[in-house]
């Protein structure tokens, strides 16, 4: 993915604002990626405050639903880059710009960045570290997800994506379900959704069989706590990195 150039005060500002915000990207992916976004954004998303992220967003993009979502995708970056050293910020930083990829317009504007961003997301939540850091906040993450990767246009930019979504949603419920349950079932409700969507079903075999699997996850689970026996969570399913062909609305966004 195209990143946007950095501008002329771009070093100067990234260096200020990571003493005075306390989140340091790590050596490598992080810092090219942090270093590569708009000063006004990157103030933000050094702050780590989800709401000040979504304002920076908006008042870059000034109203493009597609620049919007360039944004975003590039935020959600920086917050996968995140996991290991901040998995709390990963988290925050992830949640503002899923909150952006979930506007309809943004998803009629650019599907294929809205799938993008809830791979990302996905690849976020699904990290133990996270879960650890914010349970709460990854569930309502995950739920969110679903149902972006649910809209019919996003996922009929990557059908094979958003069946690897839905079933490492499964997972992350599954993780969950002992420390918040009423949010893991959230989750299983959005997938359940996803997973009978007949107009999503029609392009993805694979979908149906998430679908069958959670079914008897679901049954089984049942029958073990009618026989006082523990269900074994789910494997996770890795979540591919895709990378995304230049979009006009990225190559309008970057200088460079």
């Amino acid at each position: 993915m195209k990143l946007l150039g950095s501008f002329g005060v771009a070093f100067l500002l990234s260096s200020a604002f990571l003493g005075a915000y306390g989140i340091t990207p790590a050596q490598g992916q992080s810092t090219q990626v942090v270093n590569q976004l708009p000063p006004a954004l990157r103030a933000a998303v050094l702050s780590g405050n989800s709401a000040a992220i979504i304002a920076a967003i908006n008042t870059l993009s000034a109203g493009n639903p597609a620049l919007a979502a360039s944004l975003a995708a590039q935020t959600a970056s920086f917050g996968e880059s995140m996991i290991a050293t901040n998995p709390q910020a990963a988290i925050a930083i992830t949640q503002a710009a899923l909150t952006v990829a979930s506007r309809a317009d943004v998803q009629a504007a650019a599907p294929q960045q809205a799938m993008m961003i809830a791979s990302a997301s996905a690849r976020v939540v699904a990290s133990p570290a996270v879960q650890q850091a914010n349970p709460s906040a990854v569930a309502a993450v995950t739920t969110a997800l679903v149902r972006v990767a649910s809209n019919p246009a996003v996922f009929a930019t990557s059908p094979t994506l958003g069946a690897a979504i839905a079933q490492s949603s499964i997972a992350v419920a599954n993780a969950l379900s002992s420390t918040n349950s009423t949010q893991a079932v959230a989750i299983r409700q959005s997938v359940q959704q996803m997973t009978s969507n007949p107009q999503l079903l029609a392009i993805s075999s694979t979908l149906a069989n998430v679908n069958t699997q959670q079914q008897q996850q679901q049954q089984t689970q049942q029958n073990g706590v009618g026989q006082g026996q523990a269900t074994p969570p789910s494997d996770s399913t890795d979540i591919p990195v895709v990378v995304e062909p230049d979009s006009e609305s990225q190559n309008n966004a970057s200088p460079t």
